[in-house]
């Protein structure tokens, strides 16, 4: 009986330590650069291509959390890294379309790097295809949408972030107004404050040295903006020169 009790307690402490040692290992290679998954240093910038590369990184997961697989959103990322970044760049990307997806802790991980290698703005960026992605036939599945805010928070955006790239990308007759952040019952300035709050974009330069294409997608989030502000101005009856002054929010 003795001999039972001891050999159970040893199993316990082995599988106890079998656990640690195997969760070191991993966390190690985890940080491997071969992954792709560790940080670019804050004195390096991100390219043009490494943002495209986290695109890609980002896209897998919602690829396969459809569980109708509708290949709709296969073509819609090929043809995106295309029309956004050229042939020659999209052709070395799109074999990374066909990579096993990650277990969830080295996805999670890899979610991080991006963050700690890019400012706010440029992970609204990516956060915002990452919707238009999932959204590709038309329609964001429940495991699709739980992952989109999940991916948000492992980024590192606020929950009013993760709650205006949403906005962008729902098709519904209040999304001018979450757009903006704001309530029926706001007054015309409050409109119009929201405006400069969600413009983030007034200082192009913020996005220039990623190159034309990640500007380009800077500009289409923008574009949303000013319709949502248009369309709330408009149904006010308040024509667009009317509106109040500008003024820049930090």
């Amino acid at each position: 009986m003795g001999l039972l009790v001891f050999e159970s307690r040893f199993n316990s402490l082995l599988g106890v330590f079998g656990g640690f040692l195997i969760g070191t290992v991993l966390d190690e290679l985890l940080d491997h650069p071969w992954l792709g998954i560790t940080p670019t240093h804050p004195s390096e910038k991100v390219d043009c291509e490494k943002f495209a590369t986290f695109m890609v990184q980002l896209a897998l997961p919602i690829l396969g959390a459809d569980t109708r697989r509708n290949r709709l959103e296969r073509v819609y990322l090929e043809n995106y890294l295309i029309d956004h970044f050229g042939l020659s760049l999209a052709q070395k990307l799109t074999p990374l379309l066909d990579a096993p997806l990650l277990p969830e802790k080295m996805l999670a991980k890899q979610r991080r790097a991006i963050r700690l290698s890019l400012p706010r703005v440029e992970r609204k960026v990516l956060l915002h295809f990452a919707f238009g992605l999932a959204n590709a036939d038309f329609s964001i599945s429940h495991g699709q949408l739980k992952l989109l805010e999940k991916i948000g928070k492992e980024l590192g955006l606020s929950a009013e972030d993760i709650f205006f790239v949403k906005a962008l990308n729902r098709d519904e007759t209040d999304a001018p107004l979450k757009i903006l952040g704001i309530l029926p019952s706001a007054s015309d300035r409050e409109v119009h404050e929201a405006y400069q709050k969600a413009t983030f974009l007034q200082k192009p330069e913020e996005l220039s040295y990623l190159g034309e294409p990640i500007i380009n997608m800077g500009k289409e989030i923008q574009a949303k903006i000013d319709l949502a502000y248009h369309t709330v101005l408009r149904e006010r009856g308040i024509a667009a020169e009317r509106a109040p002054a500008q003024r820049q929010v930090p």
